[in-house]
């Protein structure tokens, strides 16, 4: 398919009482592997098949394709299961939790690590894998911690496992909470991540105040801290376009 045959979106789409096509896309709409994957929809339909997706995830020249996932045990190489998305990263994450909950069911299999990209790394899909699952993941988290107006990035701040805290720049630490509370408070806020604050009367005394927090009294960052000990992984996620 090239982008010879699109249209810019679903009404433009031929009669689907004519398209076996179009028929197919219309059912998919809903389902969390592929339309219902994201609200955003897409920039633009191929006509003969308008449930692929327009991706240049390969590197090379964009193309009309979907997404094959693959959840393969690493000590015995072998692929346990296999389910095919729309090429976004938001239905991936979908197809990894039914392939694991599938091979649960149908073989028997739980693992107690998982290895992955960085697609699979939001603060929601770790939280389902270690709470739900019960398993290890050893996958890079996702970062939107760069920053445009030269202030220090979160890879200016050391994580400290013993005491779960961070070292700004200036040698400070940053925690959760820098005061003790009468009632119990999430430490996980609306956004699934976990906050590290520091404190403001070592802000305000701070050289570095300009190149860190200029806007705000205290600096905070935030981060996705899953304490899990480096060890081999057993289960492993692959996505690759067809």
């Amino acid at each position: 398919m090239n982008r010879q045959h699109v249209v810019g979106q679903a009404d433009a789409l031929p009669d689907p009482a004519t398209s076996h096509a179009v028929r197919e896309y219309r059912a998919v709409l809903d389902d969390a592997a592929f339309g219902g994957a994201t609200p955003v929809p897409p920039k633009q339909l191929a006509v003969a098949d308008p449930a692929a997706r327009w991706t240049a995830a390969s590197r090379e020249r964009a193309f009309f394709a979907y997404a094959t996932n693959y959840l393969i045990d690493l000590q015995n190489a072998v692929i346990v299961d296999v389910e095919v998305t729309t090429a976004i990263l938001q239905a991936e994450v979908t197809a990894q939790r039914r392939m694991i909950d599938r091979m649960q069911e149908r073989f028997g299999l739980w693992p107690e690590r998982l290895v992955g990209d960085a697609g699979y790394g939001d603060a929601k899909n770790l939280s389902w894998l270690v709470e739900e699952r019960g398993i290890e993941p050893h996958i890079p988290v996702f970062d939107k911690s760069a920053r445009r107006d030269d202030t220090f990035e979160c890879s200016a701040f050391s994580y400290h496992h013993e005491d779960d805290s961070y070292t700004c720049p200036a040698g400070k630490r940053l925690r959760q909470r820098q005061k003790v509370y009468r009632d119990d408070r999430p430490f996980v806020d609306e956004n699934g991540m976990l906050r590290y604050r520091a404190s403001k009367l070592d802000c305000d005394a701070c050289a570095l105040m300009p190149r860190c927090c200029p806007t705000q009294p205290a600096r905070k960052t935030c981060a996705q801290s899953m304490r899990a000990p480096v060890i081999l992984p057993a289960i492993l996620l692959r996505a690759t376009l067809t």
